[in-house]
């Protein structure tokens, strides 16, 4: 795969206006070059939800050398899960290939900042200067996201600066449902607020809508402005006073910092982008008798919007996407029925192409893994084409017809299946904790929204067809996943579970007891960070290697995910295991002497006995380990000081 005119848009969603708005920005610059932007929806790293969306940042493992030559991080919504040093350490996972950032200032990259100073502190000044307010509320969040703290900061400082009281509201998060949460005590018949300042356009939508359904006028009784100056800012009643942050010329300032990097051509550390105030009519300052789509810049100039007539396109819209939805409705219909890989290989390609999909790519992993929460996800060595077509070049390949198989690790695709990557988006194709692989696909023209639930659905339906199918070796969708650890030829977690209650139960049963064994490399995410993932699946691998030679096989080893390995040991007493534990860590010391490896290998064990006195259960017993395992690595780094 030819790396040199290929780099990788890293971001955590594609429908977002925001995120559209950076990578057209981008791709335009990267278009002008002749070179192509390959766009990763990764979804959120460390996210807090307790759903499978962690599958999604499966594909971020495809980011190499091998595949680009360099990669726009989107750092800014990511900092609403994680923190600043959390993202830096991750980033580091990616050397060599060249990164910009665009939200936050990292000391190692290049960064393009939009830097809303001026236009917030005019905004916040405008409203007590101009329209007399004085109860002025900042609808927020918690959030370690710099633009979120910088204009929560400037707000305060005009505050102070106008000797008024600080009224702050916290919502969950900047969608629409949980501003309407956090705006219930405002639900009553009136407001003790004469403006609300909105940290974007989503909640400054549902602040005008909560407060209309109140029975407050806006912006008659109460101010709402927003921030970010989405499409909709200037269709919705009242339009929306908010800020611009010309997030077009941030992607496309990032596309020429990176194109300079992989070049060699000196580059800034830092763009600055400035953002400007938009004012409509939620300020007052338009009148609502005037045409629709006028806004006032800072200067007071009269400007018309782009779109020429707004209440025709809000109609325009609302009719192209109740099509769009009535279309993806009969397509989740359609995927409802039973059907084998074969058939779904076939009717994937008529069913893209509906949507405007001119070419695309489904790649399976050799078997479905079975995953839990991940920060780095390791690619199987194996993967086949299941479908590829490109009409543009009338080139199609199926399930059916040739098994196509390839090193994900190596490249994302074999050659010659698809024209080119431009404008290519690759999303992970999951259900559940059940990970088949990703695809590939041009996106057409329908809404983004589209796409993103037409993958959700495929997901389920390809889990269907594996097991329509029978593809591995059972009926059953949990049978046909893979119970071995391809990095280490360990039982995964879900092997592991799954045999080590058999083993468990049948040692108690016959009265015989044994040990619990919960074991993690020593300092792992370090040696990633420092020597690459590369080094970090070395060790890992050494570490299983040395655990099965010295357990053998009447113990039931497993890899349980990341670092993390356990053991179940029928008959074994924790003084004996004592003797072993010193045999690991001489095996550990063995290997550092030979390996010729940078890092050095040790693990840290945690051990609890069971028999007839103790719980049965397997996950209680691993969690008391787990529990042994803390005060055993308290006892390394000890020792270590």
């Amino acid at each position: 795969m030819d790396t040199s005119n290929k780099v990788a848009f890293f971001i955590d969603f594609a429908e977002p206006e925001y995120s559209l708005g950076l990578i057209e920005g981008a791709r335009a610059f990267f278009k002008k070059q002749g070179m192509e932007m390959i766009i990763f929806e990764t979804g959120n790293i460390n996210s807090p939800s307790k759903t499978y969306g962690y599958q999604r940042l499966s594909i971020a493992s495809l980011i190499s050398a091998n595949t680009v030559s360099g990669m726009i991080f989107v750092s800014g919504p990511q900092l609403y899960n994680t923190t600043p040093e959390y993202l830096d350490s991750y980033l580091k996972s990616f050397a060599p290939i060249k990164i910009v950032s665009i939200g936050y200032d990292f000391p190692e990259y290049p960064c393009v900042i939009s830097s809303c100073k001026k236009s917030m502190k005019e905004l916040v000044e405008h409203l007590v200067l101009k329209h007399s307010c004085k109860k002025i509320a900042l609808l927020t969040v918690n959030s370690h996201a710099n633009d979120v703290q910088l204009r929560t900061e400037i707000y305060r400082q005009v505050m102070k600066e106008q000797n008024l009281e600080e009224n702050i509201i916290f919502a969950n998060n900047l969608g629409y449902v949980q501003t309407v949460e956090a705006l219930k005590e405002v639900n009553s018949k009136s407001c003790k607020f004469d403006a609300i300042v909105c940290m974007n356009d989503e909640m400054a939508c549902a602040c005008i809508d909560t407060l209309k359904s109140a029975g407050i006028a806006v912006p008659k009784k109460v101010i709402v402005t927003g921030f970010g100056d989405e499409m909709r800012s200037s269709c919705i009643t009242p339009s929306l006073t908010t800020i611009n942050q010309n997030i077009y010329k941030q992607g496309y300032a990032a596309a020429k910092m990176l194109y300079d990097q992989i070049k060699g051509n000196p580059v800034p550390h830092k763009k600055v982008i400035e953002s400007t105030v938009i004012y409509r009519e939620s300020c007052r300052c338009i009148s609502g008798d005037m045409k629709r789509g006028l806004y006032l810049d800072s200067k007071g100039s009269l400007h018309e919007s782009e779109l020429k007539d707004v209440s025709l396109y809000e109609v325009s819209k609302w009719f192209t996407n109740r099509n769009h939805f009535i279309r993806i409705t009969q397509l989740y219909t359609n995927m409802q029925a039973d059907i084998s890989l074969t058939a779904l290989s076939h009717r994937t390609r008529d069913d893209f192409t509906s949507f405007g999909i001119q070419s695309a790519a489904l790649c399976f992993f050799k078997n479905p893994v079975a995953t839990d929460k991940f920060e780095y996800f390791s690619l199987p060595q194996e993967a086949y084409v299941f479908m590829a077509y490109d009409n543009t070049a009338e080139k199609a390949v199926y399930y059916d017809e040739s098994r196509i198989t390839f090193n994900p690790n190596k490249t994302l695709l074999p050659d010659g299946l698809i024209s080119d990557y431009e404008n290519v988006q690759v999303v992970a194709i999951y259900k559940g904790t059940i990970l088949y692989g990703y695809a590939l696909y041009k996106r057409g023209p329908y809404d983004p929204t589209i796409y993103s639930i037409s993958f959700k659905m495929l997901s389920s339906t390809i889990a269907n067809a594996f097991a329509t199918t029978k593809v591995l070796r059972e009926v059953e969708l949990a049978k046909t996943v893979s119970v071995t650890d391809e990095m280490t030829g360990l039982l995964n977690r879900r092997g592991f579970m799954t045999l080590g209650k058999d083993m468990l139960m049948d040692s108690l049963k016959k009265g015989k007891g044994g040990i619990i064994l919960f074991g993690d490399i020593d300092g792992l995410k370090k040696i990633n960070d420092t020597y690459g993932h590369s080094s970090g699946d070395k060790a890992i691998r050494a570490e299983a290697a040395i655990l099965k030679e010295i357990f053998g096989k009447e113990c039931t080893v497993g890899r349980l995910g990341g670092d993390e390995f356990a053991v179940i040991a029928p008959k074994l007493t924790e003084e004996k295991f004592v003797a072993l534990y010193k045999k690991i860590k001489e095996k550990c010391k063995e290997y550092n002497k030979s390996s010729g490896e940078e890092f050095t290998l040790s693990i840290s064990i945690g051990c609890v006995p069971f028999g007839k006195k103790t719980s049965s259960s397997l996950h209680t017993l691993l969690s008391l380990a787990d529990k042994e395992l803390y005060k055993e690595k308290e006892k390394h780094y000890a020792e270590k000081a």
